[in-house]
C-alpha cells in the first residue's frame, strides 16, 4: 500500500479518537504574535518588529479586507467557520479520491492544520508529523477563536524571498497596503501562498499569471466573484515593484548587536519564539539618529567607520555605529573588525608604570632611538613627524604628545608579558607578545577598546557591554534581565584617579611645547579625558566624561593607507560636543586620594581648571 494511502486510512481512524487524546498531547497554547519580535528602546518605545526576523508587518484581522479573507477560504477552507479544526468532508474525498490513484495528497489540510504546521512542525511527510498536525489543529481550535486562527495564519504564512505574512507581502510584491489591493493582485497573492518557489512573480510570472488565472476562474465556479469583476480583474494595471533579491533586513548595526547579544545568552527557546517575543534595549533611540547624522555629515571617502557610547559606571551601550551606510555593508565593523589601535594603548602601560612606582612627573629623555631588545633584535622607534623633545618629558608630556620614545622605554622597565596580562583581564586575546605591543600593534575591536577606556571612566571597574535590558514573551513572562551594574574590579582606585586625570593632558594648551598636544585643536570642555591612536590605515579617539565613554575609529577595510587621519577626531569632537554637560564637574578624585597632592603633583604649565594648584 503506498504512503498517501496509509496516511488517509490512519487519519480516518484517529477522528474518532482525536477528541480525546489532542488534551493529553500538549499544554495550552498561548500566543500573542507569533514569531514576532519586537525591539524597544530604553524608554521603552518601539525601534522595530521582525517576523522570522525579517521586517514585517503585522496585520490584526479586522485590518484585513473582508474579500480578501472570502477569496482565501473560498480556495483554501471553504468550511473554515464551521469545521472544529479538521474537514472530515474533505478527508474522506481525499481518501476515495486518491486511494486508487497516485496523484499526491492533495485538499485535507484545513487552514488550522496548515497553522498548527507553520508554528509547531516542519515540513516532513512521516505518519508522526500528520497525527501531530491533527492533534495540534485541535488544540488551536479549542484554544482561540476561529479569527485568532485566520490573523495568525495570515501572518505566518510563508511567500517566498525570506517574506511572510500577507502585509509584508503585499508592500513587498506591490508596494501597497493590503487594502489598497486589487482583485487580481489578491487572488494572485493567495495563489503563492499554494507553492512560494513556484508562483512567485519573481520567480516564474507566467505560471504566477496562470495560477491566478485559475484561482479567478475557481472563485467565479464558487460564486465568490461575479462574472463582471471577474472580466474587470485582468483589466487592472498590475505593477510589481522591483525586489527580486529580497528585503534587506534590519538596517541597524544597534539591533544587529542586539540580535547576536541573544543568540550568546541562549534564553530565547523555539517554543517561547513561536509566542512573540520582546526585547527591551538600552538604545538611546535620540543619540543614536545624533550620532548617525554626525557621521553622515562626513566625506568619508573610501574610508570607513565605527562608534560606540557606553554609559559611564555600566555597561549599557546607549548607541553604536558599525559602518558608514548598511546598504552597503551590513559588516558590524564595532563588533568584529579587529585593527591595530596605535596610542591608544598607552595608558595602561602609564597605569602600569604608576603601579611600579612612576608618577605624572617621572621624566624620561625623548629623542630617536633604536632599541636593542634580547630576544628580538633591533627595534629603531620614531615618533610621528620625526618631532622629539631631545631632553627630559614627564608622563604628562608623553600623553599630550603621545611620544613613543617615552612609551616604549616605559614598557621596557614594566616588561610586556604585564601588559599581556593586564589586556587579558578584559577577556582579550594578545595576538603579539613583544615590545612593539607598547605601540599598539595588538588588534582589538571599536567595542573592545571602548569597554577599556569605559572601565578608566568607571574608576577602574570593568562593565561587560550590554545591549539588552531584558527579554520577554507572550507579552509578559521574563525570560531574560540584565544586570548593567555588574563589575570586575581591574585597576587600582588611586592609580586609576590619576590615570583619569592625565588623560586630560591631550586637550591641554599649557602642555604645547616641542608638539602640539593630539586633541587640543577639539577641545570641547574641562570634562572630556581622551586619547589617539593611529597607523597607515586606522585613526581612533577614545574619550569620556563623567558620564559617557566615546569611543570612534575610522580606518579602511583593506588595510590600505587612509585618506584624512583626522576624521576620528571631528567626529569625536561632534559627538561630545552634543553629549557635554555644562553642570557637571570633572571626576572627583577617590576620598582616600589626596587632592592637594593629586594636583600638585600634575603639571605646572596645565592651563586647565583641574590641573591648577590648590
Amino acid at each position: 500500500m503506498s504512503y498517501k494511502k496509509k496516511i488517509l486510512i490512519l487519519l480516518s481512524i484517529s477522528i474518532v479518537f482525536l477528541p480525546f487524546a489532542v488534551y493529553f498531547f500538549m499544554e495550552d497554547i498561548s500566543l500573542d504574535h507569533p514569531y514576532e519580535t519586537t525591539y524597544l528602546d530604553q524608554e521603552e518605545k518601539e525601534i522595530t518588529t521582525l517576523i522570522h526576523d525579517r521586517p514585517a508587518q503585522y496585520i490584526e484581522y479586522n485590518d484585513i479586507p473582508k474579500n480578501f479573507i472570502d477569496y482565501l477560504l473560498a480556495i483554501e477552507d471553504a468550511s473554515f467557520f464551521t469545521h472544529s479544526g479538521f474537514d472530515v468532508g474533505r478527508i474522506f474525498s481525499s481518501f476515495f479520491h486518491n486511494i486508487f490513484s497516485d496523484n499526491s495528497l492533495q485538499g485535507a489540510s484545513t487552514i488550522t492544520m496548515q497553522l498548527a504546521r507553520l508554528l509547531y512542525l516542519n515540513q516532513e511527510r512521516t505518519l508522526k508529523r500528520k497525527i501531530q498536525e491533527f492533534f495540534l489543529a485541535q488544540k488551536l481550535e479549542n484554544t482561540l477563536s476561529k479569527e485568532k486562527i485566520l490573523e495568525y495564519y495570515l501572518n505566518s504564512v510563508y511567500f517566498a524571498h525570506g517574506i511572510y505574512g500577507v502585509g509584508t507581502a503585499s508592500n513587498y510584491y506591490f508596494g501597497k497596503n493590503l487594502k489598497e489591493l486589487t482583485i487580481y493582485e489578491m487572488a494572485m497573492l493567495i495563489g503563492i501562498i499554494n507553492a512560494p518557489n513556484l508562483y512567485s512573480p519573481f520567480i516564474n510570472l507566467e505560471a504566477s499569471k496562470e495560477k491566478t488565472s485559475q484561482i479567478l476562474k475557481n472563485l467565479v465556479t464558487k460564486k465568490v466573484l461575479s462574472v463582471k469583476d471577474y472580466y474587470a480583474s485582468f483589466e487592472d494595471n498590475v505593477h510589481l515593484e522591483d525586489q527580486k533579491e529580497g528585503i534587506t533586513p534590519i538596517e541597524s548595526y544597534y539591533l544587529d548587536a542586539v540580535q547576536e547579544e541573544m543568540a550568546s545568552l541562549n534564553c530565547v527557546k523555539e517554543a517561547q519564539l513561536r509566542h512573540g517575543i520582546t526585547i527591551t534595549t538600552y538604545l538611546n533611540s535620540t543619540l543614536q539618529k545624533k550620532v548617525e547624522t554626525i557621521i553622515q555629515s562626513f566625506s568619508l571617502g573610501k574610508n570607513d567607520v565605527a562608534c560606540c557610547i557606553m554609559e559611564v559606571n555600566s555597561g549599557k551601550v546607549l548607541a553604536l555605529i558599525g559602518g558608514k551606510d548598511y546598504k552597503l555593508s551590513s559588516f558590524n565593523r564595532a563588533l568584529h573588525s579587529k585593527k591595530q589601535i596605535g596610542s591608544t594603548i598607552k595608558p595602561l602601560l602609564y597605569y602600569l608604570a604608576l603601579l611600579k612606582g612612576f608618577s605624572p612627573l617621572t621624566e624620561l629623555t625623548s629623542e630617536k632611538t633604536t632599541f636593542h631588545i634580547e630576544n628580538y633584535g633591533d627595534y629603531p622607534v620614531s615618533n610621528a613627524g620625526d618631532i622629539y623633545a631631545h631632553r627630559k618629558i614627564t608622563m604628562l608630556e608623553a600623553v599630550a604628545m603621545s611620544d613613543n620614545i617615552y612609551a616604549m622605554k616605559t614598557m621596557l622597565y614594566i616588561g610586556s608579558e604585564n601588559l599581556k596580562h593586564l589586556l587579558e583581564q578584559f577577556q582579550i586575546n594578545v595576538d603579539v607578545e613583544n615590545p612593539t605591543l607598547a605601540l599598539g600593534s595588538n588588534s582589538l575591536t571599536p567595542l573592545e577598546l571602548t569597554s577599556i577606556y569605559n572601565t578608566i571612566a568607571s574608576g577602574g571597574l570593568f562593565y561587560k557591554p550590554h545591549f539588552i535590558k531584558s527579554i520577554k514573551y507572550a507579552d509578559s513572562y521574563l525570560l531574560y534581565q540584565a544586570n548593567s551594574k555588574q563589575n570586575k574590579r581591574i585597576f587600582s582606585r588611586i592609580e586609576n584617579d590619576i590615570l583619569r586625570y592625565i588623560l586630560r593632558a591631550p586637550f591641554d594648551q599649557g602642555l604645547k611645547s616641542y608638539g602640539t598636544p593630539s586633541l587640543l585643536n577639539y577641545y570641547i570642555s574641562p570634562r572630556y579625558a581622551g586619547k589617539t591612536g593611529s597607523t597607515e590605515s586606522s585613526s581612533w579617539v577614545m574619550g569620556f566624561s563623567p558620564e559617557y565613554t566615546i569611543g570612534v575609529y575610522v580606518g579602511t577595510d583593506d588595510n590600505s593607507k587612509m585618506e584624512d587621519a583626522s576624521l576620528s577626531r571631528k567626529i569625536f569632537y561632534e559627538i561630545a560636543k552634543y553629549l557635554d554637560n555644562k553642570d557637571l564637574d570633572f571626576f572627583l578624585p577617590n576620598e582616600n586620594l589626596n587632592v592637594f597632592c593629586l594636583y600638585n603633583t600634575l603639571s605646572k604649565k596645565s592651563s586647565l581648571p583641574y590641573m591648577k594648584r590648590s
